[in-house]
């Protein structure tokens, strides 16, 4: 209750780009303070509630989200920026590495603060240069410090790993009753899913061409997908 006696429930932000229709609710003020934008463009807001069991809502505010372009972002000496060159030679220098023209490049994911570098554990075969190395060994840098920091604990599920795979094909994954394969190790996942017409009479694929889509358990990251024999 109010100091002027008034009754004030439910009270909630609500938000919709602007000229549609359906509004979203954003959560409660307390929640939303401050509050972030995902996403850029123009928006409508509004708070709506009871006041003394009766449904109010506040007048529309407009409201527009930018964001800096990319040049902005890094120019901007307060944000802690990790060249993708220079976490590969951090990595590298870990595990006293030199860059080998065998070994497929690694691989570079970006979580939050930090940086994840990808270390293939061994060399593609010279006879098959599609192949992925089934073994990786993720490295973790602290942007701000370049320094090397250690990995968290995460243990990811086999039926977790899958969903992922699965999501990251998209339309180009179909069940084939059952015939998904997986191979897994210390660090990853990689999953093989025979693709829908292989080996069909009037199609120009083979019977082992497929889908591999390869998840690290540690940071359920999709490291590769590829497509072939």
């Amino acid at each position: 209750m109010n100091s002027d006696g008034t009754t004030i429930d439910n009270v909630t932000v609500q938000i919709r780009r602007k000229n549609e229709s359906a509004w979203l609710t954003l959560g409660s003020p307390a929640n939303l303070n401050p509050w972030t934008a995902k996403i850029a463009g123009t928006f409508e807001m509004r708070g709506i509630g009871t006041v003394d069991g009766k449904s109010v809502e506040t007048p529309i505010a407009e409201v527009e989200v930018r964001f800096p372009e990319y040049s902005e972002i890094t120019g901007d000496s307060s944000v802690s920026f990790l060249p993708e060159e220079t976490a590969i030679e951090i990595a590298r220098q870990s595990f006293a590495e030199s860059p080998d023209a065998t070994n497929p490049p690694p691989i570079v994911k970006r979580e939050d603060s930090k940086t994840v570098v990808y270390l293939p554990r061994w060399r593609c075969p010279d006879s098959s240069p599609r192949e992925f190395p089934k073994d990786w060994r993720p490295v973790w840098i602290d942007n701000a410090t370049g320094k090397i920091i250690p990995s968290p604990a995460s243990v990811l599920a086999e039926t977790e790993a899958l969903e992922i795979a699965k999501a990251e094909l998209g339309n180009n994954y179909y069940d084939r009753q059952g015939k998904i394969t997986v191979e897994r190790n210390s660090t990853c996942f990689v999953f093989t899913f025979p693709f829908p017409c292989q080996g069909e009479p009037g199609t120009q694929l083979g019977p082992d061409f497929a889908f591999k889509v390869c998840v690290d358990s540690e940071t359920k990251a999709v490291l590769f997908v590829e497509a072939g024999y």
